[in-house]
């Protein structure tokens, strides 16, 4: 840009002071600039991205701290060298004049991001981003599920989760249980409190013609591109339905998050609580359960809905498989 600068400023500047302006501004940039290209090169070499909220999660040597802070100064002496030469010049006024032909714009223009690190976050060790600032659209296109999450994510939204997608193709992941859950809902809102910010709150619902209220709690995360391909499989015409992959995406510690969340203890055996599905849906789910888990399994109708009952023997069968993921204020539904 320096160089087509000083052309400008020659050829519209007004006087015979637009050579020295144009000299003065391509000279002091060029210095302040380079101590500060070359920190942004330490930066982007230590880290890989030079986006601020990512450098915030990654701890740089002491060391190669005092480096980058010398740019800082450097650059701002140089800045205001230059003002301050250039405020006592009164002569010098064709770069301010300059200045003042070209109007301002409040576009904020959005770098391709296609050489920058995806960020998978997980873990407990982690430091929680609750009241964190709204995330730039780079570190939210960079922020990707964790391998450890999508099992989980597949027995959630096959019960009580949801997504929400908004007009710019981002989506959002809820959950909702009742108050006397809360305990399962803390268990899996720690699972996901790197994505939120938040904390999860309450949510009234009246029933029965305002006659009887019913007190949950939901969280719902940051909006996220990466939520939307979970969206097109889970959402058609934006109705939950069954996705035609679930043979592939359920597991046992899909299933048990499942049946945290919608089973329902049937004497021994165990029901899930699938009335939002069609009887279609159902016998699909039911031959994924027979085929891949070797489960005794039948399609049963409460209320004229359908659901699913798996047999005694089965749940004893799987019980060793889904411990492991249970919590444990939800275990009674397998024991």
């Amino acid at each position: 840009m320096l160089p087509i600068l000083f052309i400008v400023i020659v050829i519209f500047g007004h006087g015979n002071d637009r050579f020295r302006s144009a000299f003065l501004l391509f000279l002091y940039t060029l210095a302040g600039s380079l101590p500060m290209l070359l920190s942004i090169l330490m930066i982007y070499n230590y880290i890989g991205s030079t986006d601020f909220q990512v450098i915030s999660l990654y701890s740089i040597s002491l060391e190669s701290q005092k480096i980058l802070w010398l740019s800082s100064p450097l650059q701002q002496g140089i800045y205001l060298t230059s003002r301050i030469h250039i405020k006592n010049n009164k002569k010098n006024t064709s770069l301010n004049n300059l200045l003042k032909r070209f109007p301002k714009s409040n576009k904020n223009y959005l770098p391709n991001n296609n050489k920058c690190k995806a960020l998978v976050v997980y873990g407990l060790n982690l430091n929680s981003t609750i009241n964190y600032p709204r995330y730039t659209p780079i570190v939210r296109h960079m922020v990707q599920i964790h391998s450890n999450l999508q099992s989980i994510i597949v027995g959630i939204l096959l019960s009580d989760g949801h997504l929400f997608i908004n007009k710019a193709g981002n989506t959002l992941f809820s959950f909702k249980k009742s108050m006397s859950h809360i305990k399962f809902f803390l268990f899996v809102f720690n699972k996901f409190i790197h994505y939120c910010s938040s904390y999860p709150r309450l949510d009234i619902t009246t029933i029965n013609d305002k006659k009887q209220t019913n007190v949950g709690i939901v969280f719902t995360t940051r909006v996220y591109p990466c939520f939307t391909e979970w969206y097109k499989n889970f959402y058609f015409k934006k109705t939950k339905v069954v996705p035609s992959d679930l043979y592939n995406m359920l597991t046992y510690e899909a299933l048990a998050y499942w049946i945290m969340c919608d089973g329902t203890k049937s004497g021994k055996g165990l029901t899930l609580q699938t009335q939002s599905f069609t009887l279609k849906e159902c016998v699909f789910i039911v031959s994924i359960l027979i085929h891949k888990f070797d489960l005794k399994c039948s399609i049963h109708m409460q209320r004229n809905q359908h659901t699913i009952y798996i047999s005694t023997k089965s749940m004893r069968q799987i019980k060793a498989k889904l411990l492991p993921y249970f919590s444990p204020s939800m275990v009674y539904k397998i024991s």
